[in-house]
């Protein structure tokens, strides 16, 4: 039985300004240009009849006009309204472009792949006909829906559409990430905001709505009333002109209330009812859920209809005129009741075939969920209801609903009757929260299955969890205790596996070989699971395997092969459906060619970085921002790298990340030795480097302390440490993703202990590693070209020719990645080099190179680096008076050699100063030369009378 009867629609008052700006974004469209608008206004105020009005102005200009409405009533189908507007541009068969399990559709089952199609889809149909696409209630959109509506935002520039989206504004908002982007999209959109009808408006509101020649003072006392909401003014209106001495009800509610108790007894008992079923019901859910026969709800529908609370534009069902009319009838319900609506509608929304209804399933989801306190057996159906429509959601590619549904049915398992959540609810409530990329967040949630499967006796639950718990990178756990227990837990896991589960033993056994080589395990075993699991046939175990591996070889020797590594990842991932991974993929090869020094690393980062925004993954957003930390040193704006580290420590600190704190340090770290300020932050070097949660495979950090140690002036302590690190020769520090750093700290050790041997040993192993930078771990730190670490190493080894050979290419390679500071302090370097050579033209070359770095070091902040550079400058053109000595000359000399001019003061020669300290008379004589530059001195007198200044005339006070 259908219901006839159409409203026919109201007049179109006041907005002028506010759609004069809507038609020019249509007008843009119809010349080629995208924009984004969102209409925001209170509850009523006009954004859905503004929409309106603008949709039939579009159509009449020749614009194709979509119209799509966020699901407001709890239990949204996933990814809608995109589901519609995908339907209604390019057809019924489109819809499968947000569908991972539909067949013949040749895009990978990967979220972002489908964000893409869905964006080219839209450009296609917008390259024909100029588009408006309108989006109501934004605000009730789930966060998968706004994901794909900012990723479509951001790609306006190509597309000639005008994108209007309305929200509600004035009520509290949902938190978390959907908070965060209605946040984003708001900011990023040109804004029309509504406000409440003037007094004139008013008065043809009303005039349009029946009540004419109203009297000045009662139209003053409803805009007051109402604050010139329209809808309030349709309330009022519907209850007729008042008859004299009678009060006008002063708030909506209070007018839908009185409005409703027009009705009969049974149509306000059918229309109670089917508020519960959303803001549109069907006439079959109506009859199912209010037990009424379907003449009955029609003739209730029409008495609502003649109150003006529904409208009948569709004779198969019947709309709220607004949500706040279906919300007060909803909540005129008493809780017994709206329960048995509830549980009666999530037996009737799913049909009988649930499997093959999304939508369905999650309104089912949604009905059991505000039934689940009504008994134990309501809850478990509830449960039961969240993971099928979960399961459907992650299909669908939307994580967060199906991370939401899951999170309510772990809620519903604790307080309750139905026991504790089981071990499979909580390892798919993990899964999905990692599909979202809360990888912290994730960790937890496996952390609590690996528990409870391990006391259930299940093995497969069991070592799922256990492989979960490992979170995507490697070493994640870094306490000793906890990481024992944790590899316990998956050795276990991997132990009580059956036979026939060959993808979770694959992905066990990449876990623990890849987790081995940061204790010191064979990089082989890595190899061997490797392999395995590209043959499994399990593309999880497959794509988790590749990022393992390229976790586990990130030292200096594998920086070649593992860009294949990364994009067998992207393509595997991809296609498997791993969006996670796939993007894991896609910050690897960013990684890799940052390592490189590839000038593709930038863009390569750039897509990253969309992808991670466009997904909301937090995990890949973070290395992201680490890495933007780098640039900005790179670029020699340290003040704004040092603000950005903070701003990213505290960002990774809210998403659990592992290393937020040893991040900060290295980049502040970075930040002042390129300052010449290391000394600083000696306390904080030494505690990094005492960590008992390193690695065993870290050296790097023990060797950056030990530098900061010799330029503090602690040469014993310094040659101690430096002597405990080379204790079975350089060779024998172990590979890791901070062994180039490592070696560089190492270089500069012996550069300020004037170490020939150590020198010349770091050089032949860095050798072969000349063309890369000397990057860490995930690109958190940058220290320049390999070249200008080599350069320094053979001038102190006294090999001068050498040095200004790779000096030279370090200035080059410097400036080809964009390091503004290392470049400088390659040239500065190099000056010295040439400075000691001596040959002609060496020292115009010099002091050309040396007037150039003091004037980019000035533009970069660097005082002490130009006060240096100044010095020796100075020095090159004899300008300085014998004896004088600059300021800062404490500062411009190396501990070894503050320590040989003590020994020369206390009347020791060339011969002797070499047999002490262990070092060639060629290197005593080199440093000899050195001070008499930085210090503009000309004479081994003027040495020894600064020495005896300084207090250095005697051994013990040098040592």
């Amino acid at each position: 039985m259908a219901i006839q009867g159409v409203i026919a629609p109201e007049r179109f008052v006041g907005r002028t300004h506010e759609l004069r700006r809507l038609t020019a974004a249509c007008a843009a469209a119809e010349r080629g240009l995208g924009s984004l608008t969102v209409v925001s206004g209170v509850a009523g105020i006009g954004k859905t009849r503004l929409c309106s009005e603008l949709a039939q102005r579009a159509e009449r200009a020749g614009l194709r006009v979509v119209i799509a409405r966020c699901w407001a009533d709890g239990g949204a189908p996933p990814l809608w309204p995109w589901h519609s507007i995908v339907r209604d541009i390019g057809g019924v068969g489109s819809v499968d472009l947000l569908a991972s399990d539909a067949g013949g559709v040749g895009i990978d089952p990967d979220r972002f792949a489908r964000f893409v199609a869905v964006t080219d889809l839209l450009a296609d149909a917008c390259a024909k006909t100029p588009t408006c696409l309108i989006i109501e209630d934004l605000h009730a959109a789930d966060p998968g829906s706004l994901l794909l509506t900012r990723f479509v935002a951001r790609s306006l520039d190509r597309l000639p559409l005008a994108l209007v989206l309305s929200r509600r504004s004035g009520e509290p908002t949902p938190g978390g990430t959907a908070d965060e982007l209605l946040t984003e999209i708001a900011s990023e959109a040109g804004s029309v905001v509504l406000h409440g009808f003037s007094r004139n408006e008013t008065t043809r509101f009303l005039a349009g709505h029946g009540l004419r020649r109203l009297d000045s003072d009662l139209v003053s006392t409803l805009l007051g009333v109402t604050e010139g909401n329209p809808l309030f003014l349709r309330r009022v209106a519907a209850l007729g002109p008042p008859d004299a001495g009678q009060a006008w009800p002063t708030g909506v509610r209070v007018a839908i209330e009185q409005a409703s108790k027009q009705l009969s007894a049974d149509a306000q008992r059918v229309l109670r009812l089917s508020a519960v079923l959303g803001i549109a019901p069907s006439l079959a859910e109506v009859v199912a859920v209010t037990g009424t026969a379907p003449a009955q709800v029609v003739e209730a529908v029409r008495e609502a209809g003649a109150a003006g609370l529904v409208t009948t534009q569709s004779p198969d069902g019947f709309t709220f005129t607004h949500d706040l009319v279906r919300s007060a009838l909803d909540d005129s319900l008493d809780v017994a009741d709206r329960w048995d609506a509830h549980a009666r509608a999530a037996r009737v929304v799913a049909g009988d075939r649930p499997e093959l209804a999304a939508d369905r399933l999650a309104r089912r989801a949604h009905h059991a969920l505000a039934a689940a306190s009504r008994s134990a057996d309501d809850a478990r159906f509830a449960v039961s209801a969240c993971r099928d429509a979960a399961r459907s959601m992650i299909r669908r590619f939307a994580y967060e609903q199906a991370e939401s549904l899951l999170t309510a049915a772990v809620d519903l398992c604790e307080p309750s009757q139905i026991g504790p959540p089981s071990p499979q609810l909580l390892v798919e409530w993990a899964q999905a929260t990692l599909l979202c990329g809360r990888v912290a967040r994730a960790r937890r949630r496996f952390e609590r299955a690996v528990m409870v499967a391990d006391e259930d006796g299940d093995p497969v639950t069991f070592a799922e969890a256990a492989a979960g718990l490992g979170g995507h990178w490697v070493i994640e756990h870094r306490e000793l205790f906890d990481r024992t227990r944790v590899l316990g837990l998956q050795r276990a896991a991997l132990e009580r596996l059956p036979p026939d589960q060959h993808g979770l033993r694959c992905r066990l056994q990449a876990r623990l070989a890849a987790e081995a080589v940061f204790d010191g395990g064979p990089v082989a075993a890595v190899e061997e699971a490797l392999a395995a699991a590209r043959s499994c046939g399990d593309s999880l175990a497959h794509a988790e395997a590749l990022s393992l591996s390229h976790h586990a070889l990130m030292d200096a020797e594998h920086t070649w092969s593992r860009l294949e590594l990364a994009e067998e990842l992207i393509r595997v991932a991809s296609e498997g459906g791993h969006g996670v991974l796939s993007l894991m993929g896609l910050c690897w090869r960013a990684v890799d060619l940052l390592y490189l020094g590839d000038p593709r690393a930038l863009q390569a980062l750039e897509v990253v970085r969309e992808r991670a925004d466009a997904l909301a993954c937090r995990t890949i957003q973070y290395v992201v921002a680490v890495i933007d930390v780098v640039l900005l040193i790179r670029q020699g704006r340290l003040a704004e790298a040092e603000a950005d580290a903070l701003r990213v420590y505290e960002m990774g600190e809210a998403e659990g990340e592992v290393d937020t704190w040893n991040v900060l340090c290295g980049h502040m770290l970075e930040i002042r030795w390129i300052q010449g300020r290391e000394t600083e932050l000696a306390d904080t070097a030494e505690q990094l480097a005492i960590s008992p949660n390193l690695p065993r495979n870290e050296f790097a950090l023990r060797a950056a302390a030990t530098l900061i140690e010799a330029r503090s002036g602690q040469a014993s302590r310094a040659r101690a440490s430096l002597d405990s690190l080379a204790e079975r020769g350089l060779a024998a520090l172990p590979l890791s993703a901070t062994w180039l750093t490592g070696m560089m700290a190492i270089v500069e050790v012996a550069v300020q202990l004037g170490d020939e041997k150590v020198a010349r040993e770091a050089y032949d192993l860095l050798l072969p590693y000349a063309d890369l930078p000397v990057l860490t771990a995930v690109a958190i730190l940058c220290f320049g070209s390999t070249e200008r670490t080599l350069g320094v190493a053979a001038l102190t080894f006294g090999d001068v020719d050498r040095a200004i050979e790779h000096l030279d290419r370090a200035v080059v390679a410097n400036r080809r990645l964009g390091h503004r500071p290392l470049a400088v302090m390659s040239q500065g370097a190099l000056a010295t080099a040439l400075g000691r050579r001596g040959q002609p033209r060496d020292r115009a070359r010099a002091a050309a190179l040396l007037d150039q770095a003091i004037a980019e070091a000035e533009s970069m902040d660097l005082p002490v680096r130009a006060e240096g550079w100044r010095a020796e400058l100075a020095a090159l053109h004899g300008g300085a008076r014998s004896g004088d000595v600059p300021g800062q000359e404490d500062a411009l000399l190396s501990q070894r050699e503050r320590e040989i001019a003590g020994l020369l003061a206390d009347g020791l020669g060339n011969g002797q100063i070499a047999e002490q300290l262990f070092i060639s008379k060629r290197t005593v004589e080199s440093h000899l030369d050195n001070i008499k530059r930085k210090l503009c001195l000309a004479s081994r007198h003027q040495i020894v009378a600064w020495a005896l200044r300084r207090g250095l005339g005697s051994r013990s006070e040098s040592v």
